[in-house]
């Protein structure tokens, strides 16, 4: 039976809204196809195909292994770092661990962020994560200000405060007790008060920030995990349980965002220059719900990537307690003033961010022209392309013992190691926040270490669904040399 017959049979019985998605599905995957089948262009090959199929692509890029998928693939084509994915789109998908071509890619001017990002977009409405151009520039310039050095100092003095109330308040008396404590929760808990404190000045109930924690994982593991890789979910939205839910929870965090501004703007005399502040005064934004959802986009990227490489880092040091040792004897040559300038407490921090790269997953970019890598493969125009994390940060001909926690491979870096170093991304739409990201993490980390010892209790879990993050993994703070 020709296929002009199956189609329309593959349609009776479903409504208009449901016939339109099947047909969608059934083009693209027609397209996907064709691509996978051709191996290059004018003479030059394309990036080899990775050696899973359709199916299993898409569930492992829903799932919280991604980035050990990602690995898994490279090694299986025999140490390839730049391949293509089996992926139900009309352009190609390829992801690279090649350090020259994954910033080449970034820097580029032509490069920029994929339609696929608009699978972000709750209601559709843009955002500064999914949008480009003018659009972007606009929301971009305006908050730039608020991560000057004058308000990171400040902003970073307050972080400071509420980890030292942490450290009084819940890390001592659990240590007298004897207790263990889940670090990627704590460490989450000062990240997300602080930025909302100084941020947004605003005082969330423990309620609200319960509900923002639990609806953020549900619309970060719908519209990101799931819809980036399986771009058919938005035509079958109503349909699925699981995106109804996601669904509810971004309207719950945009409630909470509307609540954040109200407080803002009912404020006698509101610091200026906060997030907050810049947004509600930046005439680019045409409604209530523009704002909102950016002021959702700094409150989530404020807070987790800070929150969760707090955790893995102290994590490995705790599984490491050698690198402790070495932390402490250089604090104790200093005072708590200087403690940021620790070059043994950056590397270790460095080398848990290159471990552990809180955005695993990577920056995706489309390509506005053909490229050509040092391999000898051409990508060509409007494909998108991962700059994956893990494999810049875990590419053996980059790092030597690349799976090991080796804080001292930072004294004298490569090239190649300073290159492949991606964690903030690159290029005009890299991360606005890394400066303050990087001023916590320097002071709270030694804040921590210089009054305890750590150990682990729970090796836990990685996890990834847009955000790596340690799971159920338990340390336990012990008194310095035993007292």
């Amino acid at each position: 039976m020709s296929s002009d017959v199956v189609v329309p049979n593959l349609f009776s019985g479903l409504g208009p809204s449901v016939a339109a998605a099947v047909a969608v599905v059934v083009v693209t995957i027609v397209i996907a196809g064709k691509i996978f089948r051709r191996d290059g262009e004018n003479g030059q090959p394309y990036p080899p195909l990775a050696p899973a199929s359709m199916l299993d692509t898409m569930n492992k890029m829903q799932g919280s292994d991604l980035p050990w998928f990602y690995l898994q693939m490279a090694t299986t084509l025999g140490n390839k770092y730049t391949y293509r994915l089996k992926l139900p789109l009309r352009q190609m998908f390829v992801v690279t661990g090649d350090p020259n071509f994954a910033r080449d890619v970034l820097l580029d001017p032509k490069s920029t962020k994929p339609d696929l990002y608009r699978q972000f977009e709750a209601d559709g409405i843009g955002n500064i994560f999914t949008r480009n151009g003018e659009f972007w520039h606009a929301r971009r310039k305006g908050t730039a200000p608020a991560f000057s050095s004058s308000h990171i100092k400040r902003m970073n003095s307050v972080a400071i405060e509420i980890a030292e109330l942490w450290i009084k308040n819940t890390l001592l008396p659990v240590m007298k007790e004897g207790k263990p404590f889940d670090v990627a929760k704590e460490m989450i808990n000062i990240t997300l008060d602080s930025i909302c404190k100084t941020a947004f000045e605003y005082d969330p109930t423990e309620e609200e920030k319960e509900q923002f924690l639990k609806c953020e994982e549900l619309v970060t593991t719908e519209y990101i995990s799931r819809s980036l890789s399986n771009p058919f979910r938005q035509y079958l939205g109503p349909l699925l349980p699981k995106r109804r839910e996601a669904m509810q929870a971004a309207k719950k965090n945009l409630a909470l965002a509307k609540r954040i501004i109200a407080n803002y703007r009912a404020m006698k005399n509101p610091t200026k220059g906060t997030i907050v502040d810049l947004i509600a005064n930046n005439k680019c934004y045409a409604t209530l719900d523009e704002m909102a959802v950016d002021l959702i986009i700094y409150l989530v990227a404020g807070h987790d990537t800070t929150g969760y490489t707090l955790a893995f880092t102290l994590l490995e040091l705790a599984r490491h307690p050698e690198e402790q040792k070495k932390i402490r004897d250089d604090l104790a040559k200093r005072t708590p003033d200087d403690w940021s300038n620790s070059k043994v407490v950056q590397m270790a921090i460095k080398e848990s961010m290159r471990l552990y790269p809180v955005s695993a997953g990577g920056s995706l970019r489309q390509l506005g022209r053909d490229f050509e890598t040092d391999d000898g493969f051409v990508v060509p125009r409007n494909s998108n392309v991962v700059a994956a994390m893990i494999l810049l940060h875990r590419n053996p001909t980059v790092f030597e013992d690349a799976d090991k926690f080796i804080p001292s491979r930072w004294e004298n870096p490569t090239k190649e190691m300073k290159d492949a170093f991606l964690i903030f991304s690159a290029g005009k739409q890299n991360c606005i926040g890394q400066a303050l990201a990087n001023a916590e993490l320097q002071c709270i980390i030694p804040m921590i270490l210089s009054q305890v010892e750590l150990e682990v209790v729970e090796e836990g879990s990685v996890d990834c669904f847009l955000t790596m993050k340690p799971t159920g993994a338990w340390l336990k703070a012990k008194p310095l040399n035993g007292n």
